[in-house]
């Protein structure tokens, strides 16, 4: 037996021994708070890994990580959108709740500021409570300063006023401009002799891609060059891992939040080099796994920084996969992209926001196992305030339910028992309750693309091109017939094959009057119940459902309206612009306000209650705007186009459902088109609505421009 002395005498020599090393033990009874990595992937479906079931593509570490820790299988985004989903992830608020109510339901366009509170606490606040170190390296699309974004220098408020020690990324996204990288409050490479100009001609270069690829947005900035030389699509998943991993490095010292927003794999799908031609799926599985490779070299850096056991590590997405150009032949080689779930990215379908969900955390989650429990990407902000031990009274007015039991053990009850899920489009948005999700109008207020030119297909034709079932849907097509809501039953039929809305009528009825209050602050159609008087029912034969529009310009862009404020059969301008697919392009301005862009030059129409326009500019002979007019009427109507004053109209072909329209045909044939209403004629909807097209043929010879401008369009029944 070792005598006091001898032992003291050995303790010493150990010591002594481990500081000749430079090897430091740390102190048992200091146990470190927990680091955290939140690597948020960009459009990445359901079905993209293999430890949800991929075969055409190989995710080995995101596997491992799953292996490691607890697959989710009932997560799901706060959005169907990338803007409203960040936003919901950082605020731990619905995105429909913001905006003082309004809403936040589409992609921000670059002119936006920053839609954040500076004021309300986030997830990086939560961390900077407790001294943390917090970053964000990765693809933003919050929006920058106060106002409109004019792009100068310093970009504040912006990541840094709202929790974030250090920046570094895509400003907006990588399929729309400005194409430059930002770091903290300044753009890299900045020139103050050669400032980044909004609009500027001619528009400064960046790398284009093949259609396959899918769209990359035309740049509509100029100037700033030496920033536009050193923005690479190729080569920012590898520069944003290089900066995650130094960055890591330099903070292993010291308790951290990462947060990782990766531009893979939303369009184009711009994997670097040594990716391409490695997946059976082309360039989308050649770009995810590029995103597998980053996630492996995050979780290398933590192990070789000795973090590994101490790091709490997540992995999700945004939104579900998107059928694009390059989604579209993934599923013709054989990969579901949203594995068997019903729908698409933008759309209220599960395809559209259940997403994988992977935490790891060694000593703390259970390895290999699985959780069905409820969570929404919302719930982080309660997560991680519980996680650092801080009071819940700081969550007061958020969304937000704490999931960390869901993390750390297995309740037997669900923490979260309803949840709100927000599309593209306000009328479809949903309430889950338990098994139940009820949403509040036909299809999926999504995407409505179908042809091959088409950038983004959803709705009923993705569910056909897919090879999904829904019992509302034939032939790529609503059926007639089909209820005017949904619900399904989850728990027994997760990708929605039936509609049971008929059958559940006090469901309906609870989840209905779920939705109300939101529904109320955000849906302008709700002020149509009190336009509709009983008494004059023939005068006023207001549609049961908001009107709506789609408007298309071949192999450029998708226009998907937003419910038309009508108080008769009216589809008005001012239901347009709500989403235009090159996210830069459409600038949101105040209620009265907005401007339209198209092709290469701005173009801006003032909306006022008595003076609504809308323009499409810098069209040319070929291009066509199509105008779906949804109807409840089942018999023939008159619709007449109300046009905005102008001088410059090019010439104008119009057809509606395909046949010539009349008077409409002949007064923008060759001549400045009068202002006023203009015949198209009588026509009989088609599967419950009209199709207008309006087809620019060549420049007008009296005018100088191939502009089209409409105010809105009449429908009147026949008499």
């Amino acid at each position: 037996m070792l005598r006091p002395q001898s032992l003291c005498l050995l303790l010493l020599t150990i010591c002594a021994s481990f500081a000749g090393t430079g090897l430091f033990i740390k102190p048992a009874l200091a146990e470190q708070p927990p680091n955290v990595v939140l690597i948020f992937a960009d459009d990445l479906g359901y079905g993209d890994l293999g430890c949800y079931g991929a075969t055409k593509l190989q995710t080995p570490n995101i596997d491992q990580l799953a292996a490691q820790g607890r697959k989710f299988t009932d997560a799901h985004s706060a959005s169907a959108v990338c803007t409203p989903s960040r936003y919901g992830l950082l605020t731990g608020e619905y995105p429909m709740r913001a905006m003082g109510g309004k809403g936040i339901w589409g992609p921000l366009p670059n002119s936006s500021q920053l839609i954040i509170d500076t004021q309300t606490l986030t997830i990086g606040k939560v961390f900077k409570n407790k001294g943390y170190a917090t970053a964000c390296l990765g693809k933003w699309h919050l929006g920058f300063k106060k106002g409109k974004n004019n792009w100068q220098v310093p970009l504040r408020p912006g990541p840094q006023d709202v929790g974030f020690d250090h920046y570094f990324g895509v400003p907006l996204v990588n399929s729309g401009s400005p194409f430059v990288y930002v770091e903290d409050d300044t753009i890299v490479g900045h020139d103050p002799n050669d400032p980044l100009v909004p609009g500027g001609k001619p528009a400064s270069p960046t790398p284009r891609f093949p259609p396959e690829a899918s769209v990359k947005s035309p740049n509509k900035f100029g100037g700033a060059l030496k920033a536009h030389q050193i923005y690479d699509d190729e080569k920012t998943g590898t520069l944003l891992t290089q900066r995650a991993v130094k960055w890591i490095a330099e903070k292993r010292d010291e308790p951290f939040f990462l947060y990782l927003p990766t531009p893979n794999i939303h369009h184009p799908f711009t994997p670097a080099p040594q990716f391409k031609g490695t997946s059976e799926c082309g360039l989308y599985g050649d770009f995810v796994h590029e995103l597998d490779w980053m996630v492996g070299e995050v979780l290398k850096s933590l192990e070789e920084n000795g973090l590994s056991d101490n790091t709490l590590v997540i992995f999700t997405s945004d939104n579900g996969a998107m059928l694009n150009r390059a989604g579209r032949d993934a599923v013709k080689a054989g990969h579901k992209i949203n594995g068997d779930l019903l729908g698409f990215k933008f759309g209220v379908w599960e395809g559209g926001h259940r997403v994988p969900l992977i935490a790891k955390w060694p000593g703390k989650i259970t390895p290999g196992t699985q959780s069905n429990q409820l969570i929404s990407q919302i719930d982080m902000l309660a997560t991680f305030t519980a996680l650092t031990d801080q009071d819940a009274k700081i969550l007061e007015g958020k969304d937000s339910i704490n999931m960390l039991p869901a993390f750390l053990e297995d309740p037997a009850e669900p923490l979260r028992t309803e949840l709100f899920l927000a599309p593209r489009q306000q009328k479809n948005l949903a309430v889950r309750k338990g098994k139940w999700m009820y949403i509040g109008a036909r299809g999926s207020g999504g995407f409505r693309g179908s042809k091959p030119e088409h950038h983004a297909w959803g709705g009923a034709p993705a569910v056909q091109f897919a090879g999904r079932t829904n019992s509302d849907i034939e032939n790529g097509r609503i059926k007639k017939d089909a209820p005017q809501a949904q619900l399904y039953d989850l728990a027994s039929d997760r990708n929605q094959t039936r509609n049971l809305h008929d059958q559940y009528p006090d469901v309906v009825k609870e989840l209905s009057a779920r939705l109300a209050p939101y529904k109320g602050k955000t849906d302008k159609p709700k002020a149509r119940k009190k336009q509709k008087s009983p008494a004059k029912p023939k005068k006023n034969p207001t549609p049961t459902k908001p009107v709506e529009a789609t408007y298309t310009k071949p192999a450029e862009a998708t226009y998907v309206s937003t419910s038309a404020p009508a108080t008769r059969d009216v589809v008005s301008i001012e239901s347009l612009l709500s989403e235009m697919i090159d996210h830069d392009s459409v600038a949101r301005f105040p209620e009265n306000n907005f401007r339209l862009r198209q092709t290469s030059s701005y173009n801006v129409a003032s909306k006022t209650p008595d003076d609504p326009k809308g323009w499409f500019k810098n069209t040319k002979a070929g291009d066509v705007v199509t105008i779906r007019i949804p109807t409840t009427s089942l018999v023939a109507q008159n619709l007449a186009l109300h046009t905005t004053k102008s001088r410059d109209f090019g010439i104008l072909k119009f057809s509606v459902n395909g046949n010539p329209a009349g008077e409409a045909a002949d007064q923008f044939s060759a001549a400045p088109v009068p202002s006023g209403p203009i015949s198209l004629g009588s026509f009989t909807p088609v599967d419950g609505a009209y199709l207008l097209e309006v087809e620019v043929t060549g420049k007008n010879p009296k005018s100088k421009d191939t502009l089209f401008g409409v105010d809105c369009v009449t429908l009147n029944e026949t008499k």
